[in-house]
């Protein structure tokens, strides 16, 4: 991938220009502070973001699908309820 290096004086000069030539363009700038690279600009790839997050929650969905203490989940929510107002209660008492 072809990178156009830039210094960072540049860049604020010029930042809604090279925005703009990113996401029209497609291009890459390398962004140099005293000849060095700080950061890198290359346009953001919306569907690989959104296809990696759908993979995350597809790989975790069914995660408890063997606990056999939720199975009831209305009852599980009120055994938890339950514990943590009588632990307030003592304190509070």
């Amino acid at each position: 991938m072809d990178y156009t290096s830039v210094s960072i004086k540049d860049t604020r000069d010029n930042l809604a220009d090279i925005i703009d030539r990113v996401a029209v363009a497609g291009e890459s700038f390398l962004v140099t502070k005293f000849g060095k690279v700080k950061a890198l600009i290359s346009p953001f790839n919306l569907n690989l973001a959104v296809n990696k997050k759908a993979k995350i929650l597809k790989d975790s969905f069914g995660i408890w699908k063997n606990r056999r203490d939720m199975i009831d989940s209305n009852a599980w929510v009120n055994k938890l309820r339950q514990s943590s107002s009588r632990r307030y209660g003592k304190i509070f008492d």
